[in-house]
């Protein structure tokens, strides 16, 4: 597995996996790829089926701007692939990353 030093945890009450990053110290994608890797427990993350529901750029953008910071007070986002849901909420400088393995979402989107 991939260290982009960036801990995920298990959350059994949501029975989704959790890891929340600083945008300016860890590119957005580098966690979002740390979560797949966690729960697939792959030592190599297939990365095509990532990438054709995210545009890692863009995501990395998004969140850290030109010039390494958010464009915004707060960004939610949710992507779903291969029976997996990721949910992206940033506020406060900080990005929670929630992967839910069965894509059952605690949150909904609009």
């Amino acid at each position: 597995m991939t260290d982009y030093g960036t801990p995920v945890e298990y959350l059994p009450d949501l029975d989704c996996y959790e890891t929340t990053i600083d945008p300016a110290e860890t590119r957005p994608v580098k966690g979002a790829i740390s979560l797949v890797e966690t729960v697939q427990e792959a030592e190599d993350l297939d990365l095509p089926p990532l990438y054709d529901v995210i545009d890692c750029d863009a995501l990395d953008t998004l969140f850290i701007g030109g010039e390494r910071r958010a464009l915004v007070d707060r960004i939610e986002l949710a992507y779903e692939t291969e029976g997996f849901e990721l949910e992206i909420d940033y506020t406060n400088g900080a990005a929670t990353m929630r992967l839910y393995p069965d894509a059952a979402s605690s949150l909904t989107t609009n």
